[in-house]
């Protein structure tokens, strides 16, 4: 394994060789808190991180011994949230025109730069400039997602086909309300936007791997 190419958004460790199609990536793990965002925000450090999928990085940081590159965002999502699209704006969060998104995650203050914590609460005690947006999607969000494209790229010209593995964990409110009257919860969950992101039989393959490892595997759950 390579030593990780750095950015102030994200790591990128690479294989010594590349055996196959597969990208695996953490956006959500991101727990670089600089003291100009702490001094913004009005949560304190337990609660901040409440919303980091944390350390998912850490558990797929064997995936370049096995020949794939790992993608890991170190900017935190309560920052820029890398999942979502550059045009997902909440604009109640600033200062300033800008469009207003038809994202119903913006909608609810999980847009791109989030106005609200996974748990409701506030992220910032009022508004923030507009320019922020620029700023941090210019700073954080396009550099990632130019690594991601080179990647799937790379991917496609090699092996005439890319499958990203974008990594996550489940908050535990999302498992408290799925083991209601449940005796046992899924241990995996596959998201494949029910067959619009990836071909069932990628998904059925990777389903059968945990099976037969003996994981619990359930198929595009809504939290």
């Amino acid at each position: 394994m390579e030593r990780p190419a750095t950015h102030q958004a994200y790591e990128l460790h690479m294989p010594t060789f590349r055996n196959g199609p597969a990208i695996f990536a953490s956006p959500h793990s991101g727990r670089n808190y600089t003291p100009e965002f702490l001094c913004q925000t009005e949560l304190d450090r337990k609660a901040i991180r409440s919303s980091e999928d944390a350390y998912v990085d850490v558990l797929f940081r064997s995936a370049p011994e096995f020949g794939a590159p790992l993608l890991c965002a170190t900017v935190p999502r309560l920052y820029v949230d890398l999942n979502r699209s550059p045009d997902e704006i909440d604009t109640r969060l600033f200062n300033g025109l800008l469009p207003a998104s038809a994202s119903r995650r913006a909608a609810a203050g999980l847009g791109v730069l989030p106005r609200l914590a996974g748990n409701g609460s506030k992220i910032y005690p009022g508004k923030i400039p507009a320019t922020e947006v620029k700023r941090r999607l210019s700073a954080c969000f396009t550099p990632y997602h130019a690594c991601l494209r080179t990647l799937l790229s790379e991917c496609r010209n090699s092996f005439g086909m890319a499958v990203l593995f974008d990594c996550h964990s489940m908050p535990h409110s999302a498992m408290d309300r799925m083991g209601n009257g449940r005796s046992k919860l899924p241990d995996i969950v596959l998201g494949d936007r029910h067959g619009r992101s990836c071909s069932a039989e990628i998904v059925e393959q990777v389903k059968s791997i945990f099976t037969d490892a003996g994981f619990r595997v359930a198929r595009n759950l809504l939290f």
